[in-house]
């Protein structure tokens, strides 16, 4: 930034010196180079103060920008924490997912299991109820038996 005020500053001294040295290969009046002199002199004044003025705008600019930089650096940790936090939700949802399916599974292995063991039970039952037939049967023959 400096530089460029050295460089805006050099290019109004040549000017003034190009319009001074045409003032001087001019034949005219003293009072002309004067006035021309005075001209020159606030013409630079006022180029000198339009750069400081820019200077400072752009001064205003570059923390402007900087400060928006900085919002959007904020902005993007910001997202990139959402993300993270909805990636470990997801990873969590997927984990307790396989958990229950898992659970379920079990749980259907189980009634499968149980439901062959009230089967094999109901076989046994009548099984039991068959032999307790016969046996009632038998019972009763030989009360018969015995009492005739």
């Amino acid at each position: 930034m400096e530089a460029s005020k050295t460089f805006l500053l050099i290019l109004v001294l040549y000017r003034l010196l190009h319009h001074h040295a045409c003032a001087r290969s001019m034949v005219s009046t003293q009072e002309r180079l004067q006035s021309e002199s005075e001209s020159n002199l606030q013409q630079a004044e006022a180029m000198i103060q339009q750069v400081q003025k820019d200077v400072g705008q752009l001064e205003t600019f570059g923390a402007e920008v900087s400060r928006s930089l900085a919002e959007e650096q904020h902005a993007k940790q910001d997202v990139a924490h959402a993300i993270g936090y909805f990636r470990r939700q997801m990873e969590l949802s997927a984990t307790e997912h396989d958990l229950q399916k898992t659970r379920a599974l079990r749980l259907e292995s189980e009634v499968v299991s149980l439901q062959q063991q009230v089967q094999r039970l109901e076989r046994l039952l009548h099984s039991c109820n068959v032999d307790k037939a016969t046996l009632s049967d038998a019972n009763k023959r030989l009360l018969e038996h015995m009492t005739n």
